[in-house]
């Protein structure tokens, strides 16, 4: 199943490397972009167009990660307290039984 993962993956991501490239060549129309009032250098639209939606995919994986991240450290959290909780009641297990013995009454 991991094998069907990278390769889908990996098709995935080389068809966006081909359209992106195809994208590029076919708007080479060279374009003046201010951001947050400081010039940029010209660029050809295409790129433009390309780098805008690489960094809008990669801010959006990253912004994904952040709920899986915390999910996975309350997971890791909750193994630990199952860990102590294990040892406790083995640790209850092996003690000598303390006070009355009620199989005698």
């Amino acid at each position: 199943m991991a094998l069907v993962k990278k390769i889908v993956l990996l098709l995935v991501l080389v068809a966006g490397l081909v359209v992106g490239v195809w994208f590029s060549t076919d708007n080479t129309q060279m374009v003046n972009v201010s951001l947050l009032g400081f010039g940029m250098p010209a660029m050809s639209l295409g790129l433009l167009i390309c780098a805008v939606f690489a960094l809008g995919t990669a801010l959006g994986y990253v912004i994904s990660l952040l709920p899986v991240l915390s999910l996975k450290n309350h997971n890791l959290s909750l193994k630990r307290k199952l860990n102590r909780r294990d040892k406790e009641i083995e640790r209850l297990r092996r003690a000598p039984a303390k006070g009355k013995n009620t199989a005698n009454g």
